[in-house]
């Protein structure tokens, strides 16, 4: 998440403070601080790691996608999620843990 983050920063450019959407889940993210970064090398790899991401996260089925954003985006709990979603909370870990790991293990592949 946070490469997506890093590239969606990067491209609002230093200190925008712009509003993007990864299907219509909007997300303000903060200026990208550049000097965290080693060499451009390390960045290009975050930005190519960041698009991947985002490109699973699009392909993913809506109730998956919905409940890692909320979780990942919008910082909510697993029982507000599972409230907001209507359906139990051991329901809402288990999505979230299958797509963390579905990405992990697409991103893993490609390295």
């Amino acid at each position: 998440m946070n490469s997506i983050k890093k590239y969606y920063r990067h491209e609002a450019g230093v200190g925008s403070g712009a509003d993007y959407s990864i299907d219509g889940v909007n997300n303000a993210f903060a200026a990208l601080d550049i000097f965290n970064e080693n060499n451009p090398e390390e960045i290009c790899s975050a930005m190519e790691t960041g698009l991947e991401i985002a490109r699973i996260i699009s392909e993913l089925p809506p109730l998956l996608k919905e409940a890692l954003l909320l979780r990942e985006n919008d910082g909510m709990r697993y029982d507000e999620i599972a409230i907001r979603m209507g359906c139990p909370t051991g329901t809402v870990r288990s999505r979230i843990h299958r797509v963390r790991a579905e990405i992990r293990k697409r991103v893993e592949t490609d390295v």
